[in-house]
């Protein structure tokens, strides 16, 4: 007796049902992503800290293309692009270079070829130098929160190298 098989259609893929379910999933679980809470007082802290990098990597390059000495004065609570113009130092008023005041919960210390500096508000003359050159003053620029986390952000330049590192652990080096 001969076996006959039978022919039923074999199919693979997924259904539409199947696929509007995954999509709807997905999307429940994007809402829920960008709803969550972020902790905004660690979001500011850190930026912060990035803007003061990008800023000093820039500034260093502005001073090479203008061919300009440039600065940063800290103070206890911001800081503040200068050039050398004129014979003396003068603060930059533009968009970019302009005062940047930091957050209330966060501080700054400045620590100059190793040598902790004492930051005042009556400080006029900046304190890190920036050459044409490339060449700038060797420091180390530590942001601390002033609430119960010790997390911090050490941005320091020494021999041409600008480097950020969070909690011991080198982020970017340049």
């Amino acid at each position: 007796m001969p076996i006959i098989l039978s022919q039923s259609k074999v199919t693979s893929g997924f259904t539409l049902i199947e696929l509007l379910v995954v999509i709807f999933i997905i999307g429940i679980i994007t809402t829920f992503v960008t709803i969550n809470p972020i902790d905004q007082s660690k979001n500011l802290f850190e930026k912060d800290a990035e803007r003061f990098y990008q800023l000093f990597k820039l500034s260093k390059n502005e001073s090479l293309i203008s061919s300009r000495p440039y600065a940063v004065l800290i103070l206890p609570d911001s800081y503040q692009f200068m050039s050398w113009h004129q014979g003396k130092w003068q603060i930059i008023e533009d968009k970019i270079f302009r005062q940047r005041k930091l957050p209330d919960e966060t501080t700054i210390k400045l620590n100059i070829q190793q040598e902790n500096i004492n930051l005042t508000a009556k400080q006029t003359l900046p304190q890190i130098i920036i050459l044409p050159n490339s060449e700038a003053t060797s420091f180390e620029l530590v942001f601390l929160r002033k609430n119960n986390t010790e997390q911090k952000i050490t941005i320091s330049h020494a021999l041409f190298t600008v480097k950020k590192v969070t909690s011991n652990k080198i982020d970017h080096s340049f």
